[in-house]
C-alpha cells in the first residue's frame, strides 16, 4: 500500500476538523478542553482508505495563533495540504501565516477547500475565492485545484476525495531504503502496555523487536508492538503513521520533537547549519545572534542565530546561517525547518538544513561558505566529493559520510564507485574509510614540509620518530599509516619500523664535525674488540662535549657505530669483522664457547660475551647450553 501524509491548514474556526470528519468519519478532536472549546489546541488524526490502495495518512492542525507550536508539530512531514478558508469569513491572519509556513517548507501539493458554503450567497463565495487565489499566487497553490464544501448537505466531498486520491498517486513516496527516522508527536502511557509514542515515518522500514534509538538523549530500547490505523501489524513503511510500544522507557524520559531511529544513525547536534530565507512579511531584517525558536520536524528549539555571509538578512532576502540551539537536536540533511522570533512569537522565516553536524563557524570565512554553497547547490555526485574536499575530517566513514549528505549507503556506494573510477577519491577497506585525493595529496605534503624542517634544524639527525610527525600534525592512525605507505611507494620517504627521514635527506656536516667523526671513527676501529668508553673519547677529543655528542648520535644513526650495552660501543666494521673470525671456525668446528670466542678475538669476557648477545639477536647464531653454532 502507498502511504500520503495529508494536513490541513487555515484560520481558527474555519471547518478543518469538521471537515476531517466529514471525509473520515473520525473526530480529531480528542482533548475534553477541545470538545469543551470547540476548537483544536493539538494534533489531531485520522485516515483516508482510497479506493486505488492509497492511504491517507491525516493530520489536522489547530488553527489559532496561540497553538502555531502545535500546528507546526504537524505539518514537517506533509505530501499534501488541504488549505482551508470559510467562506463566510474568508481570508484570515492565520490563513496568511499557515500559507507562510507550508511555502517555507516547500511542501508541494495542495487543495484549496473554501468551507461554510450554505453560509453565503454565490456572489460572496466567488469574491472569497477570488481573494483566495490572488493570496496564493506565487506560491505552491497557485493553478491548485479549489473545492467548495459544505459539512451542512456533504456538498463538495465527493469531489474533495477524487482529487486527494488524483494528487496521492502522483506523489512520489518518501524512502525506505535511508534509515529509519521518526519524529515523535505525542507521548502517552497505555494501561497494560506502558509508553506509547506516535509518530509520522519520515524515511526506512520499522520491524517488531527492532532495536532503536532515541535521540537527542541517546536511549537505546526495542519495538514490543506496532499499530496502524488498521490495528497491530509487524512492519511499517516511510510516509506511514504508527504508535509505538517501547520496552523499558517511561513517558517522563520522552519529548514531543525526539527522534527514534535506527542505531548510529544521526548525531545530535546544538549546531546546524543551515539556509535561512526571512519573509517579505519580517516587521524588520535579521540581525546576527538574534534569539529564535527553531521548528524542525515536531520539535521546537530556543537558540540564536549567527549570519555567516552577511551583516543582516533583509526580508525576502536569503543567507547561510549557523543556529546556535540551547538543546540538542536531531536533525538530517535537507529537513525543512521555521523559525520564529523568540519574543514576540511571529513566524519570520524558514529553510533547509545544509549540514547537521559542523563545526563552530567563524563568519564571513571564505571556505565556510564555498562549503555550504556546495551543500546548497550540488547534485549527489557534487556533493558527495565537495565534502569529502572540505569536511573537517581528514577521513570519515561511509556511514558518517551518509549521514552528512542524507542519502542511503547503496546510494553512497555508488557514488563512491563512480569517484574512484574517476580517481578523485580513495576507499580504505576494510573499514569503509574514505578520503578526497586532493585531502591526501595536500596530508602528503604536510608531512613532506615538516620532515623538511626536521632535518633543517637538526642537520645531523637522520631519523625522526613517526609518532612525532604525527603528533606535531594532529594526524589521525589510520590516515597517517595510509600516507606513509604511499609515500614510500613513491620513494619520497624511507620508513624503517617507527623511524623515518626524506630519502633525498644526507647528514650534512660542518668541517670541525666532519674533522670530529674522523677522528671518532679512528678512535674504535683501533680499540677493535676493547673499544674505549665513550665518555673516555668524548674527554680525550678535545672538542666541546655536546658536539662530540651530537656527532657520535649521527653515526649510531648511520649505523657506523653499534651500542651493543649501554656505554658499549664498535665499529660496524670490527662487528663485521668479528662475524668473519666466528663464521670461519663455526664452519670447521661446529660450536663455540665464550672462552673459545675470547680467545680468538684476543679480548675479554667483558666484550666478547655482548658481541655473541648481539649475533644471537640478529639470527646469526644460536645458543645452546654455554656453547653457540650457526643459525
Amino acid at each position: 500500500m502507498k502511504y500520503t501524509v495529508v494536513g490541513t491548514a487555515g484560520h481558527v474556526d474555519h471547518g478543518k476538523t469538521t471537515l476531517i470528519k466529514a471525509l473520515t468519519g473520525i473526530d480529531t478532536d480528542r482533548l475534553k478542553e477541545e470538545k469543551e472549546r470547540g476548537m483544536s489546541i493539538d494534533l489531531g488524526f485520522a485516515y483516508l482508505n482510497l479506493s486505488s490502495g492509497v492511504c491517507a495518512e491525516i493530520i489536522d492542525v489547530p488553527g489559532h495563533e496561540h497553538f502555531i507550536k502545535n500546528m507546526l508539530a504537524g505539518v514537517g512531514a506533509l505530501d499534501l495540504v488541504l488549505f482551508i478558508v470559510a467562506a463566510n469569513e474568508g481570508v484570515m491572519p492565520q490563513t496568511k501565516e499557515h500559507l507562510d509556513i507550508l511555502q517555507l517548507l516547500q511542501v508541494k501539493k495542495g487543495i484549496i477547500v473554501i468551507t461554510k458554503i450554505d453560509l453565503v450567497e454565490k456572489d460572496w463565495l466567488d469574491l472569497v475565492s477570488e481573494s483566495v487565489k490572488e493570496l496564493v499566487q506565487n506560491t505552491f497553490l497557485e493553478g491548485a485545484p479549489i473545492v467548495h464544501f459544505s459539512a451542512m448537505s456533504g456538498s463538495g466531498l465527493e469531489i474533495l476525495k477524487s482529487k486527494i486520491e488524483e494528487i496521492a498517486l502522483s506523489i512520489e513516496p518518501k524512502n525506505a531504503s535511508l534509515p529509519l527516522r521518526l519524529p515523535i508527536d505525542r507521548i502517552f502511557k497505555m494501561e497494560g502496555f506502558g509508553t506509547i509514542i506516535t509518530g509520522t515515518l519520515v524515511s526506512g522500514i520499522l520491524k517488531i523487536n527492532d532495536e532503536v534509538e532515541i535521540l537527542p538523549k541517546g536511549i537505546k530500547t526495542r519495538v514490543r508492538q506496532i499499530q496502524s490505523h488498521k490495528g497491530k501489524t509487524n512492519q511499517a513503511f516511510a510516509g506511514q503513521r504508527v504508535g509505538i510500544n517501547l520496552a523499558g522507557i517511561k513517558t517522563e524520559e520522552l519529548n514531543r520533537g525526539d527522534v527514534i531511529s535506527q542505531p548510529a544513525c544521526l548525531s545530535p547536534s546544538n549546531l546546524l547549519d543551515a539556509q535561512l530565507t526571512l519573509l517579505k512579511t519580517s516587521p524588520h531584517p535579521l540581525q546576527n545572534r538574534t534569539r529564535i525558536r527553531l521548528y524542525i520536524e515536531t520539535g521546537e528549539f530556543l537558540g540564536r542565530v549567527i549570519l555567516l555571509d552577511k551583516e543582516v538578512i533583509k526580508p525576502g532576502e536569503d543567507g547561510l546561517v549557523q543556529f546556535r540551539l540551547e538543546q540538542l537536536t536531531s536533525a538530517a540533511k535537507d529537513d525543512r525547518f521555521i523559525i520564529r522570533l523568540y519574543s514576540p512569537m511571529i513566524t519570520i522565516g524558514g529553510g533547509k538544513i545544509l549540514n547537521p553536524h559542523p563545526k563552530k563557524h567563524k563568519r564571513f570565512k571564505k571556505e565556510v561558505i564555498e562549503e555550504l554553497f556546495a551543500y546548497k547547490k550540488g547534485a549527489p555526485e557534487d556533493l558527495v566529493e565537495q565534502v569529502l574536499m572540505n569536511t573537517s575530517e581528514n577521513i570519515i566513514s561511509v556511514d558518517e559520510l551518509s549521514k552528512m549528505v542524507n542519502l542511503s549507503k547503496p546510494e553512497i556506494e555508488n557514488i563512491l564507485q563512480v569517484l574512484t573510477q574517476k580517481k578523485s577519491i580513495l576507499c580504505l577497506h576494510p573499514e569503509e574509510l574514505v578520503i578526497h585525493k586532493e585531502r591526501l595529496d595536500g596530508l602528503k605534503t604536510k608531512i613532506l614540509e615538516t620532515l623538511k624542517e626536521f632535518h633543517s634544524r637538526q642537520p645531523l639527525k637522520l631519523n625522526v620518530s613517526k609518532e612525532e610527525i604525527r603528533s606535531k600534525l594532529k594526524l589521525e592512525e589510520k590516515i597517517y599509516g595510509f600516507c606513509l605507505n604511499e609515500l614510500v611507494k613513491e620513494n619520497s620517504i624511507i620508513l624503517v619500523k617507527d623511524k623515518l627521514h626524506l630519502t633525498e635527506h644526507r647528514l650534512c656536516y660542518t668541517p670541525e664535525q666532519e674533522k670530529i667523526k674522523r677522528q671518532i671513527e679512528k678512535v674504535y676501529l683501533e680499540g677493535q674488540f676493547s673499544p674505549p668508553d665513550i665518555e673516555e673519547v668524548i674527554a680525550n677529543l678535545g672538542a666541546k662535549p655536546e658536539i662530540v655528542r651530537e656527532v657520535i648520535s649521527s653515526l649510531f644513526e648511520l649505523g657506523i657505530l653499534v651500542e651493543l650495552e649501554e656505554g658499549l660501543i664498535f665499529h660496524k666494521d670490527i662487528l663485521e669483522k668479528a662475524k668473519q673470525i666466528l663464521h670461519t671456525y663455526l664452519v670447521k668446528n661446529s660450536s663455540i664457547t665464550v672462552s673459545e670466542y675470547r680467545q680468538l678475538l684476543n679480548s675479554s669476557r667483558k666484550y666478547t660475551l655482548p658481541i655473541l648477545q648481539y649475533f644471537d639477536t640478529i639470527n646469526f647464531t644460536k645458543r645452546i647450553g654455554d656453547k653457540r653454532v650457526l643459525a
